[in-house]
């Protein structure tokens, strides 16, 4: 993000916010972008109409449903589970601590009772996502328990026929909104969107716009929108340049800071920590003052001291508590979970590890350890 600050372009075109990164530039060639931009808007190019095939999403696991939450509640990690916590153990939805997108056949049913009563029966696509396989998936996905409507949900909450042990709010109904409405969906047909591209020029700049402009078959669309609409950009097919409503300029990067959703999604894709442990990752880091979350959007800020904390690990101690480090202890775990290694082999390689730390005599013998090497975890894979 540091490497690549610039100058940064944000316009609207009939509702269509747009971006175009201009880089490290002198500022009056800046203000000589923007007057084109202002006197003759930018050339389109390259325009296609066309249509995609999308298929639902798969019900929620626990890292899905951190990143939606965030998204479209602007939830906090910690507040999500905390919030799914209640309305599993007032037996609204299952287990929310999964990495399963695994449907079983008494939550097909409870879709199939869900899409019927709604008149909807004819989108009903029943699918099980993926099989339990021994040792793995003991967990369904996060779905209702019932065939409760959210909004059936509130009136029992009325009658007092729920939230007896805890009060049922306003934050909980959405949450259970989000979990019911992917569900639903996962177990619908797919929908046929119409989408238009074009290219906008400007200069030697230039930036490619993809976006859907109307729905043809609505399929799972119907309960769980997840494209915004821009049937205002068709104008873009019947003129050769078009003048944004209103530009401003920031400085900003071409690459975009985190949001909750990228660590959570990233954490997963580098195979750290567990459903039970995203939102206490995010939380720690927030704790201690490595990162703040901006309130809207909820981008993730490193502060200073969070950036000089990276930077040392970096540094020095990249193989004992980096990335893979980290990895690779919790495949022991796994393999010892697994029964393919002995605790007590497990247990004899990582004080090999704590033990090479604690004599180490200086930052460079510190940083020249590295965990994966100790913790032979390639050989015992094998």
């Amino acid at each position: 993000y540091r490497e690549k600050l610039g100058y940064v372009v944000k316009f609207d075109i009939n509702g269509y916010t747009g971006r175009l990164y201009l880089g490290n530039i002198g500022r009056e060639y800046v203000e000589r972008i923007v007057s084109i931009i202002n006197e003759k808007g930018f050339e389109v190019e390259n325009v296609k109409v066309y249509e995609k095939i999308i298929p639902p999403p798969p019900p929620y696991t626990t890292d899905t449903l951190l990143s939606d939450a965030s998204n479209f509640l602007t939830f906090s990690a910690s507040k999500t589970m905390s919030i799914a916590q209640t309305l599993f153990e007032l037996g609204f939805i299952t287990y929310h601590r999964t990495d399963s997108t695994r449907v079983s056949p008494i939550g097909i049913a409870i879709a199939r009772e869900v899409l019927s009563r709604a008149g909807m029966i004819q989108q009903f696509t029943p699918r099980t996502w993926d099989r339990a396989i021994e040792g793995e998936n003991a967990h369904e996905a996060i779905r209702p328990t019932n065939p409760y409507t959210p909004d059936e949900l509130i009136e029992m909450a009325v009658r007092g026929e729920v939230g007896i042990i805890v009060n049922i709010g306003k934050e909980h109904i959405k949450l259970y909104d989000l979990i019911f409405r992917r569900f639903i969906a996962s177990q619908m047909s797919h929908a046929k969107i119409r989408f238009m591209s074009a290219t906008l020029k400007i200069d030697r700049y230039s930036v490619d716009v993809e976006v859907p402009v109307e729905i043809i078959e609505e399929g799972f669309t119907k309960v769980y929108r997840i494209v915004y609409l821009f049937p205002q950009l068709k104008e873009l097919l019947n003129v050769g340049s078009i003048k944004p409503s209103s530009i401003t300029v920031t400085k900003g990067s071409d690459r975009g800071l985190y949001r909750v959703s990228d660590l959570i999604r990233l954490l997963k894709e580098h195979g750290i920590g567990r459903p039970s442990t995203y939102a206490k990752a995010i939380d720690n880091n927030i704790r201690h003052g490595y990162i703040i979350l901006s309130k809207r959007k909820k981008v993730a800020i490193p502060t200073k001291l969070g950036i000089e904390v990276s930077d040392i690990i970096r540094e020095h101690f990249e193989n004992i508590v980096g990335a893979n480090a980290t990895r690779d202890l919790e495949k022991l775990i796994d393999y010892v979970e697994e029964g393919s290694m002995e605790i007590y082999e497990a247990l004899n390689r990582i004080k090999s590890v704590v033990d090479a730390i604690q004599s180490a005599t200086s930052i460079q013998s510190l940083a020249g350890l590295n965990t994966s090497t100790d913790l032979a975890l390639i050989t015992s894979a094998q």
